[in-house]
C-alpha cells in the first residue's frame, strides 16, 4: 500500500527502518508513547485504511484497478516451488515491478532504490535464484491475464512513490531480459538480494516444495518442487527446467491443483458449498475417533472434520444455498469449518471487535456475530443484522438483502 497508494506510509516506513522488525511493530522492547510505539501505530492504522479503501469498493473485482495487488502477479508462480514465505515472495515480486515502473519512465531511479532499499532493511527478499527459471513466472502472467479478463493490469508505482499505475503488456522475451537486470541490481543490496529467513523451513514450517503429499502426487521426481529441496536456495538447475520437461512439470502441479479445488467443491466436503449437511444434534463424545491423516486433500479428511464439528444453523446454511446458486468462485469460500476455527480464536482471544475484510460470502462474519452477540440457540438473526452481516452478499445476490 505504501508504494501503489500512500507516500506518508512509504515515508514512515523508512523512518521507523529495522526498528519495526526489532519492536515487533512497537509491541516489545521500548516504550509506550516511544517514537517507534507511535510510528507502529501509524503505520498499522495507515496500511488498513489504504487496504479497505481499495478492496471494499471493489469486493467482486469488478475491475482491475487494485493497487493492493502489487507484487501479486507472477509471484504465484514461484512461491510454492520455492518453499518461499508468502512475504517474501510478493516483495520479490513488487521489486520486480518497480525495476519495470523505472524502465517505463514511471519512477525515477532514485524512487526505484528507495523501494528496494526499504524492503531490504526490513529483511525482506529482493531476490531468489528461482527467478533463473523464468517458466514459473511466465506461467503465473498467463493465469493472471486470464484471471483479469484478459488484460495483465500488473499494479506499479507510476508518477511517483504512492501512486499507482497499471502494466498491460510484457512479453516473455522482455520479462527474461530484465529479469537478469533486475537479479544484476538486487544482488548489490546487503546479503546480495536475499531476505532474513525467506523459506518456511527456515521459521520451522514443513517447506512447501518438498511436501510429500502433494509433490508425489503433483510433480513428477527430478522435478522443480523436489529438487529443490536439496539445494540452499531451492530452485532446480535453470538449464534443466527452463525446458519443455521443466514446463511440463509446472503444467502437471497447476492441473493437479485445479483439479484438487474443483473436487472438492463437487463433493460433500466441509468446504464444499453442497455441505449443506445435516443440522441434527450430535451427542458429545469423550474423545474424536482416532485418524491418521491431517493432509487436506487426503480422503475423508474433511468429512472427518466435519463430523467432528457442530452442525450449522439454518442460517449458515442460507448463506451455503445462496452463494452456490450465485455460482461464485467456491475455492475461496469459508464453510463450517472455517467458521468453527475462527469461533474457536475468537473464544481463546477473548477479543471485543474484529475487523473481517474480504469476504465473500458473510460466513465467517457470521460465526463471529454468533459467538460475540451470544444468539439464541435458534441462532436466527433480526432482518437488520442479517442484511449488515451479508453486504458483501447482497451486492453480488440481491435477493439476500430482503431477507
Amino acid at each position: 500500500m505504501a508504494v501503489t497508494k500512500d507516500a506518508t506510509l512509504f515515508t514512515a516506513l523508512e523512518t521507523a527502518g529495522n526498528r519495526l522488525v526489532e519492536t515487533k511493530f512497537g509491541v516489545e522492547q521500548c516504550d509506550r508513547g516511544s517514537d517507534i510505539d507511535v510510528l507502529s501505530e501509524s503505520i498499522i492504522a495507515k496500511a488498513m485504511d489504504g487496504y479497505v479503501r481499495s478492496e471494499y469498493g471493489n469486493l467482486w473485482e469488478t475491475h482491475q484497478c487494485r493497487p493492493h495487488a502489487y507484487g501479486h502477479t507472477r509471484s504465484p508462480g514461484f512461491e510454492l516451488q520455492a518453499g518461499l514465505l508468502h512475504g517474501h515472495a510478493v516483495s520479490i515480486g513488487m521489486g520486480y515491478g518497480a525495476y519495470l515502473s523505472f524502465l517505463e519512465g514511471w519512477i525515477t531511479e532514485r524512487e526505484f532504490h528507495r523501494i528496494l532499499k526499504v524492503m531490504s532493511t526490513v529483511g525482506l527478499s529482493l531476490r531468489h535464484d528461482i527467478l533463473e527459471n523464468p517458466d514459473s513466472l511466465w506461467s503465473s502472467q498467463v493465469k493472471m491475464t486470464e484471471k483479469r479478463g484478459g488484460n495483465l493490469c500488473a499494479p506499479i508505482p507510476r508518477g511517483a512513490i504512492g501512486k499507482c499505475g497499471y502494466l498491460n503488456a510484457l512479453t516473455r522475451e522482455r520479462m527474461e531480459g530484465t529479469l537478469i537486470e533486475y537479479q544484476n541490481i538486487a544482488k548489490k543490496y546487503p546479503r546480495k538480494g536475499s531476505g532474513i529467513e525467506p523459506h518456511c523451513r527456515d521459521v520451522g514450517l514443513e517447506d512447501l516444495s518438498t511436501v510429500k503429499q502433494h509433490a508425489a502426487h503433483a510433480v513428477p521426481k527430478g522435478s522443480l518442487a523436489t529438487d529443490a529441496a536439496m539445494s540452499e536456495n531451492p530452485v532446480a538447475d535453470p538449464s534443466e527446467s527452463n525446458g519443455e520437461k521443466g514446463q511440463s512439470n509446472i503444467e502437471a502441479y497447476n492441473q493437479w491443483i485445479s483439479e484438487k479445488q474443483v473436487s472438492r467443491n463437487e463433493g460433500e466436503t466441509s468446504s464444499s458449498l453442497n455441505s449443506v449437511l445435516s443440522t441434527a444434534t450430535k451427542s458429545d463424545t469423550l474423545k474424536p475417533p482416532a485418524f491418521e491423516h491431517s493432509t487436506l486433500f487426503f480422503p475423508g479428511a474433511e468429512e472427518y472434520a466435519n463430523a467432528m464439528t457442530s452442525p450449522p444453523t439454518a442460517d449458515f446454511v442460507n448463506i451455503a444455498n445462496e452463494t452456490k446458486a450465485a455460482k461464485l468462485f467456491a475455492p475461496c469460500m469459508v464453510g463450517p469449518i472455517e467458521g468453527q476455527f475462527l469461533k474457536m480464536v475468537a473464544q481463546i482471544k477473548s477479543d471485543k471487535r474484529i475487523l473481517d475484510i474480504g469476504t465473500f460470502t458473510g460466513y465467517p462474519a457470521l460465526a463471529l456475530q454468533i459467538e460475540f452477540l451470544q444468539l439464541e440457540k435458534s441462532s436466527r438473526l433480526k432482518q437488520t443484522t442479517l442484511q449488515l452481516l451479508l453486504l458483501e452478499n447482497a451486492l453480488r445476490v440481491p435477493r439476500m438483502a430482503t431477507k
